[in-house]
């Protein structure tokens, strides 16, 4: 089969790769629809020390069973799953204690287990083993619920920030990501939701998908003061970081009003040191958030808001193609002619 392989940074590609072949414990997916997650493009810009090479990439995604272990219990051939692709062991502190995403032997699919970017695909027996695989209902479409996975990493961010008490969100970020926040968000009920883009295109769109919020320019002079006036003086009570952007943690802090709370959604590549004032922590009572991945349980939440329709998800399931065109899908998220594209291998 052709799958797509990364090797180091600067160097991924298609190429020839034996077909995967199910143990008594694993199976064997045909990948219905997989997508391009921001942090593959991060790992396609920079190289990422946290993939073992060489490894087929690609993490989130719908199969159908096609070859299943004797083993493998509640799971069948002919079955729709999606997979969670952060595999915890079970047995660390953070496992026992529901947070299997930050496993102290936490093994991804697409990292270090063979992802997605190819026709077939194995899920490995401790995804079955950790409860990682769920069946899709079957009037959910694959382009939907492939989205589960990064819908899922929003929610586990989510559960930290008390969003159902606060007034004012602001996102930082108006791609796929910010926009699926300020859905959520919005549906929560939050008075006021800003999103703030550099970006004037992904602004524009953000201001057709999401029309209630307010959408800002970061780089505007006049921002900050408007987003006092929206906040009657008092700064954002929950500020999302959902990009790569040291620039954004510092100017999301500064809004953030006294005892507010601050996600930082988006990991950085490269430096990632010196970007925020503790002082303003320190004075403001402000409690700064991480996240990584997503359990199990969140992933199945995200199916059912997802097939709910509570998400309006549609500007970001019209850009499809083939595993072959992999490279141009690449080129066009990192030029930001795109801002979410799916992939059907070909087999």
């Amino acid at each position: 089969m052709q799958a797509y392989v990364y090797r180091s940074k600067d160097s991924s590609r298609l190429e020839s790769w034996p077909d995967p072949e199910a143990a008594e414990e694993s199976a064997v997916i045909a990948v219905r629809m997989t997508a391009i997650c921001g942090t593959d493009l991060r790992a396609h810009r920079y190289g990422s020390s946290s993939i073992t090479p060489p490894r087929i990439i690609g993490h989130e995604l719908v199969g159908e069973i096609v070859r299943c272990g004797s083993a493998v219990q509640g799971f069948q051939t002919g079955d729709r799953v999606q997979v969670a692709p952060a595999i915890g062991c079970g047995e660390c502190r953070a496992c026992r204690s529901g947070h299997a995403n930050l496993c102290d032997t936490l093994r991804t699919i697409g990292f270090q287990y063979h992802g997605s970017f190819a026709p077939y695909m194995e899920i490995p027996d401790a995804a079955f083993r950790a409860g990682n695989v769920t069946l899709i209902p079957d009037d959910m479409p694959d382009d939907l619920a492939v989205l589960a996975e990064p819908v899922a990493c929003i929610l586990n961010s989510h559960r930290y920030l008390d969003l159902e008490a606060a007034d004012s969100v602001a996102v930082f970020g108006a791609g796929f990501i910010g926009c699926m926040h300020a859905e959520i968000v919005r549906a929560l009920g939050v008075g006021t939701v800003l999103m703030l883009e550099i970006d004037p295109e992904r602004r524009r769109t953000a201001a057709q998908v999401v029309p209630e919020v307010q959408v800002l320019d970061p780089s505007d002079p006049g921002t900050p003061r408007r987003v006092a006036e929206l906040t009657h003086g008092g700064g954002v009570d929950v500020s999302i970081v959902a990009c790569s952007s040291g620039a954004a943690q510092r100017q999301a802090l500064e809004m953030t009003a006294k005892l507010g709370r601050v996600s930082l959604f988006g990991g950085l590549a490269g430096r990632s040191r010196g970007f925020l004032d503790s002082n303003l922590i320190h004075y403001r009572e402000v409690s700064v958030y991480g996240v990584h991945a997503s359990t199990p349980q969140q992933n199945r939440d995200a199916l059912a808001l997802l097939q709910a329709g509570r998400l309006r998800t549609a500007a970001f399931r019209n850009n499809t193609m083939n595993l072959s065109q992999i490279d141009r899908a690449f080129e066009l998220l990192e030029s930001g002619a795109a801002l979410k594209i799916l992939v059907c291998p070909e087999r």
